[in-house]
Parts: structure tokens; sequence; C-alpha cells
């Protein structure tokens, strides 16, 4: 197990999240350059959405993949930027919850958090979607139902 590295950004804006939509209505935000980010590092960035409320992402790259979930546990608030990574698995510095940078389920029982899609443009730029994957998503177990 390889201990994360990690550097704080602290609300990081960019030129380069003008909106290339025609009706204004971008939700991709550049966080860093590729080579910003190594393999088996990961980065805690602020990023804000359409209505400027902060987001705190933790971005990960595991073999030249780039993964982005929440970076605050759901149980005590850790740093998941700070965890530990073993596979796609990152367990929280202050209590050893875990989470999937995949998809940000809990292998454990507890909540999940938020996962965001991310992508590369120019082959260089790290950019995240501020609108979660699983928004409105209940992730469920094996042999749950829905209530």
């Amino acid at each position: 197990m390889a201990k994360i590295q990690m550097k704080r950004v602290i609300d990081y804006r960019s030129d380069k999240d003008k909106d290339d939509n025609e009706d204004g209505n971008n939700t991709w935000r550049y966080v860093c350059r590729t080579k910003e980010l190594p393999p088996g590092k990961s980065e805690q960035f602020t990023i804000r959405d359409e209505k400027q409320s902060k987001i705190e992402i933790a971005v990960f790259n595991v073999e030249g993949m780039f993964h982005a979930i929440s970076n605050t546990c759901k149980h005590e608030g850790g740093p998941l930027s700070q965890g530990i990574l073993k596979g796609k698995i990152v367990t929280c510095p202050w209590h050893g919850w875990k989470y999937s940078i995949i998809d940000g389920r809990a292998p454990h029982r507890g909540d999940s958090v938020k996962s965001y899609e991310t992508k590369i443009i120019n082959d260089e730029e790290i950019y995240v979607n501020i609108i979660p994957r699983n928004l409105r998503k209940r992730v469920l177990r094996a042999g749950e139902n829905i209530s």
C-alpha cells in the first residue's frame, strides 16, 4: 500500500472554464495538467458549481486513468485525497473508511461519496464535471430492496 501524496489547491479557477456550450451551461471545470498529477498520486481541488458553491474533490491518477470523488469522508469528514490507495479503493486516513475511486461506493456498511466524471482535453488538461455521476442514484447492496 502506498500513501497518496497530496497538494492542496484552493478555489482553483481558470479561463479554461469558459463556457463552450451555446446556452452557457458548461458543467466542466479545469483542475490541472496531467503531468502535475503523476500515476499513484492524488490531489485535492476546490471547484465551484453554477451557483458558485464550493465542491471539494479528490482526483486520483491510477495508471494514467483519472478518477474524481468527493474529498470528504462520510464518517468524520476526513480528507480522502490524503488516504491510502490500494488498487481502486482509497482508505480514509482518519478512521479507515473505504471508498471506490471509480464510483464512490463504500464496500463497508456506510454511505457512499459522490463520484465525478473526468475528461482529458488536448492530451494534457484534466477537467471534472461538477454534476456527480451518482446524482439521485441510491447504491443498493446485494439483497437490499428499494423501500
